[in-house]
């Protein structure tokens, strides 16, 4: 199979995913999907809002982070340890609260927040994480999906 054929099947299979996931959530609340994901693969088309998170230092360039992902330990103290990713969350959160407050306002049922970095495995995923997190806490429904991770299974 080529590249582009099997770039065809991973974005089917995670749409697939994607619209089983709001089957399981369909009812009038709002719903946010935050997923991460690898721009050497594709950006989701299901996109909303789009944060490009390649402004972190990569962890893959550490050797020893280098096959991890952003739900290690490892990986997760490497990126908080960056004045830059506290700055950006706090200000992401802050941006995120106003969109959410318009959707429920023009009475969206759905909005997709979509975080990318070079391979989707590590700055991302955490990010997503750490965010879901956060407005979990808040009482919003709430979906995570790490596609590039899922492409690894």
């Amino acid at each position: 199979m080529n590249k582009k054929n099997n770039k065809n099947t991973k974005k089917k299979e995670i749409d697939c995913i994607s619209n089983t996931v709001l089957k399981k959530i369909n009812n009038k609340t709002l719903k946010i999907i935050f997923q991460s994901f690898g721009f050497k693969y594709e950006i989701p088309s299901h996109t909303n809002y789009l944060f490009d998170v390649r402004f972190l230092p990569n962890p893959y360039w550490e050797e020893k982070l280098k096959k991890l992902n952003g739900l290690n330990e490892e990986v997760i103290k490497f990126i908080e340890k960056q004045k830059k990713f506290n700055v950006f969350i706090k200000k992401t959160k802050k941006y995120i609260s106003y969109l959410i407050n318009i959707s429920k306002k023009n009475k969206y049922e759905l909005i997709i927040i979509s975080f990318g970095c070079t391979g989707g495995q590590h700055r991302s995923v955490y990010i997503v994480e750490k965010l879901c997190n956060l407005f979990k806490k808040k009482g919003y429904n709430i979906v995570k999906i790490h596609n590039s991770l899922l492409n690894k299974k």
